[in-house]
């Protein structure tokens, strides 16, 4: 036991690990759902530290621990960009996902235009949202993006890009 507790560098205590053990003892990985305490590296000085960032950080734990929905849509970070050439639509869907409890913020305007409105979501632990964004806005593609550095924790968790489906129900939700 004192190798294991030799490899891991934690500030709780023996007894805290021990007990966190106890009570995962029975679960199994069906049962179990993970995610990363969102922070940044820090390696300023001789050391490497995480620096949590802590309301983010207590988001996910009332997330994961209390299965919070609300503090599950505040840690999802969502990018929408307007693919449909009308103005004002990534503006406008940002702000209504917003009001639906997530960190929405427009990206301006996409690359190229589209005709299909886009959701993609960059981990796994995100899909749900990326669904609960869908049906918020009527659609039902959503798809994980591809090519994804995980260490890449300061972007967004889904991206929207506004197609020319669903652009004037989006206008028509402007206030």
């Amino acid at each position: 036991m004192d190798i294991g507790f030799g490899q891991v560098e934690t500030n709780l205590r023996r007894t805290q690990v021990l007990a966190l053990a106890t009570i995962f003892k029975g679960s199994g990985t069906g049962n179990m759902k993970s995610a990363t305490l969102p922070g940044d590296d820090d390696s300023s000085g001789e050391a490497y530290y995480y620096r949590l960032d802590e309301p983010r950080a207590r988001a996910m734990v009332d997330w994961l621990i209390k299965h919070d929905g609300a503090s599950y849509r505040s840690l999802t970070r969502v990018v929408v960009k307007n693919g449909s050439g009308k103005p004002g639509a990534a503006r406008i869907a940002a702000e209504w996902l917003d009001d639906g409890g997530f960190q929405a913020s427009s990206g301006g305007n996409a690359k190229a235009p589209v005709e299909a409105t886009t959701i993609q979501f960059r981990v796994a632990a995100f899909e749900d949202a990326a669904k609960l964004v869908a049906k918020r806005l009527g659609v039902a593609n959503v798809s994980k993006m591809t090519d994804v550095d995980p260490r890449e924790t300061w972007k967004p968790e889904i991206e929207v890009v506004i197609g020319k489906d669903i652009v004037d129900s989006v206008l028509g939700q402007s206030p």
